[in-house]
């Protein structure tokens, strides 16, 4: 995320705080992060919202390295539509930036896929995600889509909020 290292301590907080209220080991969370940071910094995802998606998703049995590859995967695509892509995209009326070219945030995207798609069939929304997102992210979407955003939000707020979480829990720990 290309962070300073004086950052670090705020990074801790968030790993374990996150740790603390998922399924996703502090592990699990680095290792996702090794496929989806680089990327995810690119569009102007911060720390803590992706952290939050690998948190739900963790909470829901995709982990680790999948559940990196399922964000980057799906973002690559947002990124760089293929024309079926696109079409989709075009046909429920969906944009994954904003007015002023920038991505808008992974929260925002999963609710406003939630809207655009709320009059489909479960069929024609599975078909429409797996083609925007991938069919080898459409798990991991799923996920994200059935927390939502509004959660998503929450816990995004809860991982920014997590200064002195890693400091209590190797306390208690203690």
């Amino acid at each position: 995320f290309g962070l300073a290292a004086d950052e670090a301590g705020h990074v801790a907080d968030v790993l374990a705080k996150n740790a603390a209220q998922t399924n996703a080991a502090v592990v699990d969370t680095g290792e996702a992060m090794k496929y989806i940071a680089p990327v995810a910094k690119g569009a102007g995802w911060s720390l803590e919202s992706v952290t939050a998606a690998i948190g739900a998703m963790a909470d829901q049995g995709i982990k680790g390295e999948q559940a990196g590859t399922t964000l980057r995967g799906a973002l690559t695509r947002l990124m760089k539509p293929s024309d079926a892509v696109a079409q989709a995209m075009e046909n429920i009326g969906f944009s994954a930036y904003d007015s002023e070219g920038k991505m808008k945030p992974l929260s925002r995207i999963i609710g406003e896929l939630q809207e655009k798609t709320a009059g489909l069939s479960d069929e024609q929304r599975d078909n429409v995600i797996a083609t925007i997102m991938g069919t080898n992210a459409l798990s991991g979407m799923q996920i994200l889509m059935a927390t939502g955003q509004e959660k998503l939000d929450s816990m995004t707020t809860s991982l920014q909020n997590s200064d002195g979480a890693a400091k209590s829990m190797a306390e208690t720990m203690q």
